[in-house]
């Protein structure tokens, strides 16, 4: 699969993961699922900064481009800051809700207008 392919079908299963960290009994996300989450987003950025910001650069310029590489940069100290806290933490409770955020609003600007779309038959 293509690095493009397995962005744009990522997305979904990456918002998948987002939503199906609900609070479990003890009112803290599952640790299985975090961690499941925390891969996902993991693939997405390096594939996002190795793949797709240079087509940013070419294509929307590099005011967008800037745009994009700050918001994974806060991603990427986001994830790091997760594991300085212990889970479970409000310190780390917020800083998993701001990463769901800026996951989300980077996947959903990415969406329509920035993949390229897929070829018929590529693999």
């Amino acid at each position: 699969m293509r690095p493009f392919e397995m962005l744009s079908g990522k997305q979904g299963e990456l918002l998948a993961c987002f939503e199906a960290l609900a609070a479990g009994e003890d009112g803290q996300p599952p640790p299985g699922r975090v961690e499941e989450m925390l891969e996902a987003l993991w693939l997405h950025v390096r594939l996002t900064e190795r793949h797709l910001q240079p087509l940013v650069v070419r294509v929307e310029g590099q005011a967008r481009a800037l745009q994009e590489a700050e918001v994974l940069l806060a991603m990427h100290e986001l994830m790091a800051e997760l594991e300085w806290f212990p889970r479970g933490s409000l310190e780390w409770q917020v800083r998993l809700m701001a990463l769901e955020d800026a996951a989300v609003a980077h996947v959903r600007s990415l969406e329509a207008p920035t993949l390229p779309p897929a070829r018929r038959g590529a693999r």
